[in-house]
């Protein structure tokens, strides 16, 4: 069955995917939308002029609501015009540009602008969780047809992708999945095999190529080669860029990440299939089983935190990412059945948090970390080259406890 795949009417509310991909971002104050790269903003929350006004949580907020319960955009500028005019931040004034220095006239806040904010936000966040969606349903519904528009007045451009057949995984979707603009209604649909070639799909027919148009950031000087028909700054996939991030920690690079970014990735991770399936113990393990194929399995792991500087480098650990196995989350589930993919996340936010984690400290080539009422423990290999989340739970009411934790080695932090 075809699966019509757009931000319009298909949930109450919005679907996990949906409100984890806005929730993950960092908040970045910007002058200029051409500040952010368009890969930062599937990692990042911006929006332009707000540097120097203390607006960008309120708009923050109420994106999130309009995201997560689909709210319409009148009642999205009821709520934050009020607000944002309390606070300075509507209408036309002089501001500075922190890159040249000079004084601009710039439109702050407008009913305009929160137009465009409500729409660009609602929308990426849908096309993100769309493309989980459709990664996880690839092995049945393989194909993807670029639909027709419901825009009152189609570009030409896209009203011509219209039943474009490729497979899920065709490079041709890294630029051209949907919004391809500013306003950009048009949608996918996800299409079973028998269903695609019913409809035409040719695997000898190349997409269409319209060209493209080298555009130049005049504030970063980067330049970029933008296919026709899409707006510059709407050529990537937010959900295909999330994934390249997840990608990247997987392979190690996580460290060479910028602070946003890991902590998207992983939030990403931790949740992702993968992460689950090993929280949960659906990746079949077996202790004591000494078979390659089950020594694999045990070896799985997903990154689920990033030491600090201040953490990493007094306790040994050569790379920040801490990983958790299949070997690992079966050895908590026996004695901690009840911690969930969503307890596991804790650890990264508070290793983050140095008002939230209590003490961290080390004994041998472990790591106690303490926060809120919880006690993880995090595990180095002997040549600091990784290392692993060993264990999670609550201590519950025992004021005692974490002193008791605490005598057991030196305080690193």
């Amino acid at each position: 069955m075809a699966e019509v795949l757009g931000p319009d009417g298909l949930f109450a509310e919005a679907p996990e995917p949906v409100r984890r991909f806005f929730r993950s971002k960092r908040s970045l104050p910007s002058f200029s939308w051409q500040d952010v790269a368009p890969a930062e903003h599937a990692t990042m929350f911006t929006v332009a002029k707000t540097a120097g006004y203390d607006v960008l949580e309120d708009l923050r907020a109420a994106v999130d609501d309009a995201i997560v319960n689909r709210t319409p955009f009148e009642a999205f500028q009821n709520q934050l015009e009020p607000i944002l005019r309390a606070k300075g931040w509507w209408g036309r004034a002089l501001v500075e540009d922190p890159l040249t220095g000079d004084l601009v006239d710039a439109q702050l806040g407008s009913p305009r602008r929160l137009r465009t904010i409500h729409w660009a936000n609602v929308y990426s966040a849908h096309a993100a969780g769309e493309w989980e969606r459709i990664q996880n349903s690839k092995r049945v519904l393989p194909f993807l047809r670029y639909g027709l528009t419901v825009s009152k007045e189609p570009r030409e451009e896209h009203a011509a992708w219209f039943g474009v057949i490729l497979p899920v995984d065709h490079p041709w979707w890294d630029t051209h999945f949907p919004p391809n603009g500013w306003g950009c209604k048009c949608p996918v649909e996800q299409l079973s095999r028998f269903r695609a070639e019913k409809l035409g799909y040719d695997p000898a027919k190349a997409p269409p190529d319209l060209g493209a148009t080298t555009w130049t950031n005049k504030r970063t000087g980067e330049t970029v080669e933008v296919p026709d028909g899409i707006d510059p700054g709407w050529e990537g996939n937010p959900g295909k860029t999330r994934a390249d991030s997840m990608s990247a920690l997987a392979a190690g690079r996580i460290e060479r990440m910028p602070p946003a970014a890991q902590d998207a990735a992983v939030a990403d991770l931790t949740r992702s299939p993968v992460g689950r399936a090993i929280t949960n113990g659906s990746i079949p393990y077996r202790p004591g089983d000494t078979s390659s194929a089950n020594r694999q399995n045990g070896e799985i792991a997903v990154p689920v935190a990033v030491l600090p500087p201040s953490i990493s480098e007094p306790f040994g650990a050569s790379s920040p990412v801490v990983r958790f196995s299949v070997a690992d989350g079966y050895k908590m589930r026996r004695v901690h059945p009840e911690v969930s993919v969503d307890d596991i996340a804790r650890v990264h936010r508070a290793l983050r948090d140095p008002s939230t984690r209590k003490i961290v400290e080390a004994e041998a080539r472990n790591l106690h970390l303490l926060f809120d009422d919880w006690h993880a423990v995090i595990r180095r290999t002997g040549d600091g080259a990784w290392t692993f989340l060993k264990t999670l739970h609550r201590w519950g009411n025992d004021p005692g406890y974490g002193e008791r934790v605490i005598k057991r080695g030196q305080p690193i932090d």
